[in-house]
């Protein structure tokens, strides 16, 4: 008797969870358009247009048969648009992209951007689902857990920039849920569609692989394949010159239009370590900006091999994912979207019921002043990229300082 009662809750909650979840996913997907109905603004850029310019824009070149790496073609396309910036704005992820957004960027660019809003916002809503799922954390939060998420100023900053990091969090989010689960075929899936920006994510990755063993590889990667074979199928029916496009894309490497990615500044550690050491010692570029990674990548497998018998998933995965922003060789602070991973974690140990008061307080606030740190950062101020890189090393002191040091469980 007790156990039917036991399964009738589980039900409940399960339905319930699921209507919560229909219900915001359905409002979420309408509201650009309604949004966009109501103002009657098509001046550029609207919310969610400004980056999209780029894959809207590399979609439409590369359908007419055209090189879509091209910064000329490029230019002169966005310019019809109403971009007014000297230089083009490049689209650099590669040519599989295209092919997952093809559905939206078929559309003209006005309905489309729209669509592309809805589909973040709703792969944001799934991601949180996502993680709430892994965490145990009751889905009667998913709508306060969704606002959090959107709040989150590098979230914020990728939704109205019109970024694809947001798919980023997705695929990251459903990577680590389907791996807990033990799907590792369905991860697969999810891993392929982190290689639209997998350097940002790169320490994640890497921390799974001693968790694996042979079948559970063979498994990840069968999904990967899947994914794979599909997307550039499809890619090259559709678009079948892209491809070829992208591996020579090097041809206009010194081009006046373009800044030599070398030369890029983000917000990783790698700026900041050209900035010490590359002029005064004379280090070339290309040294520092994969030594570094290099560097992390070999002293985390390090680590983790050290204390793999300690190793709980859930609970040194968060710490992460900051960590491999940091350590990126190119990374923007929209790409600290997918640490929200890591703000959910903190956010499960805050309503704990182990959690003190005092110590509850301190999580909530910590994390809140640095969204209005950053937030003055990029509104006010308005600094450039490679001055952001303290918010990822703040969301990885919180995890170490919160959840590690104290050994807390973060899930049941």
């Amino acid at each position: 008797m007790e156990e039917k009662e036991t399964t009738k809750v589980l039900r409940s909650g399960s339905l319930q969870g699921s209507l919560i979840f229909g219900i915001l996913a359905v409002v979420l997907c309408l509201l650009p358009f309604f949004l966009q109905t109501s103002t009657g603004n098509k001046d550029f850029p609207q919310f969610g247009q400004n980056d999209f310019l780029e894959y809207w824009t590399a979609f439409r070149l590369a359908l007419s048969g055209t090189d879509y790496t091209n910064p000329d073609l490029v230019a002169a396309m966005e310019q019809t648009l109403g971009w007014t910036e000297p230089r083009p704005l490049m689209m650099w992820n590669p040519p599989w992209t295209l092919s997952i957004l093809s559905p939206i960027l078929i559309l003209d660019f006005e309905t489309a951007s729209r669509a592309f809003l809805s589909l973040n916002l709703f792969c944001l809503l799934a991601s949180t689902a996502l993680i709430l799922d892994v965490f145990a954390i009751s889905f009667r939060f998913l709508p306060f857990a969704f606002l959090f998420g959107f709040c989150s100023i590098p979230v914020f900053f990728t939704l109205h920039l019109g970024q694809v990091s947001i798919l980023l969090l997705m695929a990251t989010s459903g990577l680590y849920w389907a791996f807990c689960r033990g799907w590792y075929v369905v991860a697969g899936l999810f891993l392929f569609l982190l290689s639209i920006k997998v350097h940002v994510v790169f320490l994640f990755l890497l921390a799974l692989l001693p968790l694996l063993d042979l079948k559970k590889i063979l498994l990840l990667v069968s999904g990967f394949i899947v994914g794979a074979a599909v997307c550039l199928l499809h890619l090259h029916l559709l678009l079948p010159g892209a491809l070829s496009n992208w591996l020579s894309r090097g041809k206009y490497s010194g081009h006046p239009l373009l800044v030599d990615v070398y030369q890029w500044r983000t917000t990783s550690f790698v700026t900041l370590l050209r900035d010490l050491l590359e002029v005064p010692f004379g280090l070339p570029p290309p040294l520092l900006i994969f030594g570094l990674p290099l560097t992390a990548s070999v002293a985390l497998l390090g680590w983790e091999w050290e204390k793999r018998r300690q190793l709980r998933i859930s609970q040194f995965l968060p710490g992460i994912l900051p960590l491999s922003c940091l350590f990126s060789p190119f990374a923007w602070i929209f790409d600290a979207s997918v640490c929200l991973i890591t703000q959910l974690a903190l956010f499960r140990v805050a309503i704990s019921d182990e959690t003190n008061t005092t110590r509850r307080r301190t999580i909530i606030l910590s994390n809140l002043v640095l969204q209005i740190i950053l937030l003055f950062q990029v509104v006010v101020l308005q600094s450039s990229y490679e001055y952001y890189w303290y918010y990822n090393l703040a969301l990885f002191l919180f995890w170490y300082g919160f959840i590690w040091k104290e050994q807390r469980k973060i899930s049941f």
